[in-house]
């Protein structure tokens, strides 16, 4: 909703605790599930799902990703965990057109982006593992700023 106050337009919106105030757009995010709704790229490495967290086994690159119906020009909250660190680092990436990198992270932590989704034909969110990565990630969302 947009109101007029003096001459400047003013935006307002019904904000939860994040201020995101749209559906979760991640199924599964927990891996509660094993790899369920989650694809995984042929030759993406090893890893194993346990314990409600997607583990890298040896050290080698993996990628996954699952599509939730990203719109262009959009902006989206990108939120996760990792856990168990000791090498490497993880990705996310709005990914099925050109992709849009979020931010690379290398340490155990819970982490919040906002990336926006300025490439026509991405509609799904990715993570891939970087040099050799030796970490857990669990707790995965999106959703629509």
């Amino acid at each position: 909703m947009k109101l007029n106050i003096g001459t400047s337009p003013v935006s307002v919106r019904n904000d939860n605790t994040d201020g995101v105030t749209n559906k979760e757009l991640v199924t599964n995010g927990s891996f509660a599930n094993g790899l369920t709704k989650w694809v995984t790229l042929t030759g993406s490495g090893n890893f194993s799902v346990a314990n409600n967290k997607l583990t890298s086994t040896t050290g080698s690159s993996f990628t996954i990703y699952q599509i939730c119906g990203l719109e262009n020009a959009a902006s989206y909250v990108v939120k996760f965990t990792i856990l168990d660190y000791t090498a490497g680092a993880i990705r996310p990436i709005l990914f099925g057109g050109t992709q849009v990198n979020g931010t690379q992270r290398n340490a155990n932590g819970s982490y919040t982006e906002t990336i926006v989704n300025n490439s026509s034909g991405n509609t799904a969110i990715l993570f891939g593992g970087i040099s050799s990565p030796r970490l857990s990630i669990t707790n995965i969302s999106v959703r629509k700023v």
